[in-house]
């Protein structure tokens, strides 16, 4: 059984697809990114975040 793993905001890293070790195992960023730029009306792509950096 894996350990849980909880932020400080209450929810649960060790299920976030974008919390690391998830990230190892299976790579599902682009995917949501994507979603998440949709729910944030946010226009720019992931190269320009990239380079913003």
């Amino acid at each position: 059984m894996e350990q849980k793993i909880f932020s400080r905001c209450g929810m649960r890293c060790d299920l976030c697809l974008i919390y690391r070790p998830n990230v190892e195992r299976e790579d599902r960023r682009a995917e949501i990114c994507k979603k998440l730029m949709e729910a944030y009306s946010c226009k720019k792509n992931m190269d320009e975040f990239r380079r913003n950096r």
